[in-house]
């Protein structure tokens, strides 16, 4: 399997929208929002403690009641430095659940610079991840920020063909109805028509 190009999987129709905590603007004005983005591990965990809602952590939990259940991180570089966020997320959701933090086992292997980047840099710089996935473990993906979807897509693309199945997506905020995160068949067939009639092929995943 080659690991510099990501896998992309059909979403499945019943997927459940992406749980997001709080919105842009409250997490730009916490007052550990820039420490965190930037590595400060003890700042990421006050923000998530601060911003993680409790309606946020009741969609979770139902979602994981029954299954034995994973957090997973992205654990990836920024440009302003390490990003602290989704880890300090997982270790703040996972007290609070019960639910154990798989942390660096699974991470980014090249510095993509999505924060706030143009939606062109972001479909050319996919996320690439390595690392061991448990077969048959069911994971929840924990970001801080869902735009376009990729990094995330590309993360369960990754855990799913290695045998995990990813249940849930949950980001502290995002851009515009980006929760709506699986690929709509209406969608696709809207696109994929334009495409055609631009002389374009849809592609395969």
């Amino acid at each position: 399997m080659n690991d510099d190009f990501p896998t992309r999987l059909p979403w499945p129709s019943n997927f459940p929208e992406v749980i997001i905590h709080t919105d842009v603007r409250s997490r730009d004005g916490h007052p550990g929002y820039v420490a965190a983005k930037s590595g400060d591990a003890d700042a990421g965990l006050i923000l998530a403690a601060d911003l993680l809602s409790p309606d946020g952590l009741a969609r979770i939990q139902a979602l994981v009641a029954g299954r034995s259940t994973l957090l997973l991180p992205v654990v990836a570089d920024e440009l302003t430095g390490f990003n602290a966020i989704p880890d300090a997320m997982a270790q703040v959701l996972g007290s609070k659940l019960g639910l154990p933090v798989i942390a660096g086992e699974i991470v980014q292997t090249n510095k993509v610079g999505h924060t706030r980047a143009p939606a062109f840099q972001r479909l050319v710089t996919p996320a690439t991840f390595e690392g061991q996935v448990q077969p048959g473990a069911n994971y929840v993906l924990v970001d801080d920020h869902v735009g376009l979807g990729g990094t995330l897509a590309n993360l369960r693309g990754y855990v799913e063909a290695r045998g995990g199945e990813v249940i849930a997506i949950t980001t502290l905020t995002e851009s515009r109805d980006a929760r709506i995160i699986s690929l709509q068949s209406a969608t696709r067939i809207a696109v994929s028509n334009k495409n055609c009639a631009m002389g374009a092929a849809w592609p395969s995943t």
